[in-house]
């Protein structure tokens, strides 16, 4: 069972990095399009327009590199996100999420970035999971920064 979780938040991770590859292609950063220390919010609804929960997104400038997060909030339940990117080219440097299903438990995914490879480790209810290392494309980017 860990593995599968393991596995499924893996591929959560590298499911935009595999439709990148098959080029070179390097994206040129030359001014970030938003503002230091934007936040957008969101609400969240039932298909009968009734609001479930809320959502908030924020990215700012910390040197040479964006700090993102984005904070979900569904009953109970949490979704929380903190991605390190290089400022330069927005390439993913780190990622850390948290999941906590009150029935369930709490899911802790780190992700690092380095070399043209992905290392991912996972603590759920059931221990600890990895590290795992995988190959991905030169021109790959983190799901979550989609």
């Amino acid at each position: 069972m860990k593995r599968i979780v393991l596995l499924t938040l893996t591929l959560t991770l590298c499911l935009a990095m595999v439709g990148c590859g098959g080029g070179a292609a390097t994206l040129t950063v030359s001014q970030i399009p938003w503002p230091d220390g934007e936040e957008t919010g969101y609400v969240i609804q039932d298909q009968d327009g009734n609001e479930i929960g809320t959502a908030e997104m924020t990215i700012s400038r910390d040197g040479d590199t964006y700090e993102m997060t984005f904070d979900m909030v569904i009953g109970d339940s949490t979704d929380n996100i903190l991605m390190t990117l290089n400022a330069d080219d927005l390439k993913p440097i780190s990622e850390t999420r948290t999941i906590y299903i009150p029935t369930v438990g709490t899911y802790e995914l780190s992700a690092s970035y380095s070399d043209n490879q992905i290392t991912v480790e996972a603590e759920t209810p059931d221990g600890h999971e990895g590290p795992l290392t995988f190959d991905i494309p030169a021109d790959s980017f983190a799901n979550d920064e989609v």
